[in-house]
């Protein structure tokens, strides 16, 4: 930049300029465009090992509940899911651990009536065979109550699945009737297969109901 000097008489009696290299300029631009791209490369490194971490942890999550599955085939109702996640997972596995909760209390109960029936043994003319068969229902009875509440809360969270499949279904079934026909087809059938599914759940409902 430059500028006039004047005197006291206001009369220019030079000029005053200031420069800046050019090196200087460019150092502090390389020095930005440094800083920017260090700045871009580690937001791709942070969001690439936050997807894993994520990824890790839902996987993790589903582990965890077919575990508890296993367990609860093999009738193991003391086992009881840890899950530390805050989302839809942890609702599952919260009323996975009430029933297994509420199973072991029966299981409980029923071991209990179990003792006082082999009591009773010695004092009514029964057959060994009918208390059998009894002490079995009972138990069938139980599991299948319990079987009914967790299928009813699977049926609930499958159908909020299944509508939001249903709607991308008709939405893609509107866009690809001109451009994409060969797709029709393999829409009309992902739309019968839900179908099925729904209904398959509304029979299980139907027949899990007391």
């Amino acid at each position: 930049g430059y500028g006039p000097l004047s005197n006291r008489d206001n009369k220019i009696i030079g000029i005053l300029g200031i420069g800046v290299g050019q090196a200087q300029i460019f150092n502090l631009r390389d020095k930005l465009v440094l800083i920017f791209s260090l700045a871009v490369l580690l937001s791709i490194l942070l969001a690439f090992f936050f997807g894993l971490s994520r990824g890790a942890s839902i996987v993790n999550s589903i582990e965890k509940i077919r575990f508890g599955i296993e367990a609860f085939g093999k009738g193991n109702f003391s086992y009881r899911i840890d899950m530390q996640t805050d989302d839809e997972i942890r609702e599952l596995a919260d009323f996975f651990n009430q029933t297994m909760a509420q199973l072991d209390t029966v299981m409980h109960q029923l071991d209990r009536y179990s003792r006082d029936v082999v009591k009773l043994e010695h004092k009514v003319d029964q057959s060994s065979h009918e208390l059998e068969e009894a002490h079995k229902q009972l138990l069938e009875y139980e599991r299948m109550a319990a079987m009914g509440k967790m299928a009813a809360a699977l049926s609930h969270e499958l159908r909020n699945v299944f509508a939001g499949i249903q709607t991308n279904v008709y939405n893609l079934k509107s866009k690809s009737v001109k451009n994409f026909p060969q797709l029709v087809n393999s829409l009309n059938d992902i739309e019968e297969g839900l179908s099925y599914a729904s209904q398959t759940l509304t029979d299980v409902l139907r027949f899990s109901h007391p």
